[in-house]
């Protein structure tokens, strides 16, 4: 058998070999057990015009609990901003308790703001009495939380 045979096939083997075993081996699991706490956050879902109420708009919002106890004295605050992210407005929401690992879809009503062509809006967790506020690690959201 030829010497550069033998070479391949020593590396095929040695390439399957390594290959099979990071394959079958257990990955290494980074177990965090954190304090049992509510960890909250507030998706923001849509806006739109109040049906039968041209100056009225309604946000809605899902509220999120991920945490292994239940959320205690939730207050949403969606709010308003023009197109150079100047605040026009802000509405809160006291949402109340929410169970562990559970999620709420709400909505907030609003009457016309000041008037300006481009518009949006963001809803964020403004306060829990028990819970890590995860908006809070999002550095672009913290310009709008109080």
């Amino acid at each position: 058998m030829d010497p550069k045979n033998i070479i391949i096939i020593g590396l095929v083997l040695l390439i399957i070999g390594l290959g099979s075993y990071y394959y079958f081996q257990e990955p290494e699991v980074i177990k965090i057990s954190p304090e049992k706490e509510a960890l909250i956050f507030t998706s923001f879902n849509e806006w739109a015009s109040e049906l039968g109420n041209p100056n009225g708009y309604i946000f809605s919002y899902w509220i999120y609990n991920f945490g292994e106890i239940e959320a205690k004295n939730v207050v949403v605050e969606c709010i308003i901003i023009d197109e150079d992210e100047n605040i026009i407005k802000r509405i809160n929401k006291t949402v109340g308790n929410l169970a562990s690992g559970s999620m709420e879809y709400n909505e907030m009503y609003t009457d016309i703001f000041e008037n300006t062509d481009e518009f949006s809006g963001y809803c964020l967790t403004k306060s829990c009495s028990n819970c890590n506020v995860l908006e809070k690690n999002i550095i672009d959201l913290n310009k709008y939380l109080e």
